[in-house]
C-alpha cells in the first residue's frame, strides 16, 4: 500500500488465502469503487476510481506515478494505491511473488519512500 505522503506498508489483504477480495482492496484504499491498472502481467495497481474528483483537490501520489512510469505507464495517479500480483481466471487479485515484492520494495527505496514491513 503506497500513500501520497511517501509512506508505504507491506500488507496482507486476503486473510491467509491467496486472493484479495474487492472489499479488502476498497477498505485499504478508502473508496467505494476501485480502478485496476495492469502495470505488468504480475503487477497490478489498484486506486480509487473517483480519486480525481476528490474535494477540494486530489492528493497526487508522486511515487506511484514514478513507479508506473518505470513500467511504461506514464499517467497521473492520486490517493492511496495498492499493488497486487496478477489475477486468477475469475479476476481475483493475487499476491505479489517474492521476486516482484523485492523489486517493488527496491524501487520504493530508490524513490525515498518509507516502507513499514510486517513483523516476521
Amino acid at each position: 500500500m503506497l500513500r501520497p505522503d511517501r509512506s508505504a506498508a507491506v500488507i496482507e489483504l486476503a486473510d491467509g488465502s491467496e486472493q484479495a477480495t474487492l472489499s479488502d482492496l476498497y477498505r485499504r484504499i478508502g473508496c467505494r469503487s476501485a480502478e485496476v491498472v495492469p502495470l505488468e502481467q504480475d503487477v497490478f495497481m489498484w486506486l480509487d476510481e473517483q480519486g480525481l474528483l476528490a474535494a477540494p483537490m486530489p492528493t497526487v501520489n508522486r511515487p506511484a506515478i514514478a513507479l508506473a512510469a518505470a513500467l511504461g505507464r506514464a499517467q497521473y495517479y492520486v490517493g492511496i494505491v495498492v499493488y497486487t500480483g496478477g489475477a486468477d481466471r475469475r479476476g481475483h487479485a493475487l499476491g505479489l511473488s517474492d521476486e516482484r515484492l523485492g523489486w517493488l520494495l527496491a524501487q520504493l527505496e530508490q524513490l525515498g519512500v518509507d516502507v513499514a514491513r510486517p513483523p516476521r
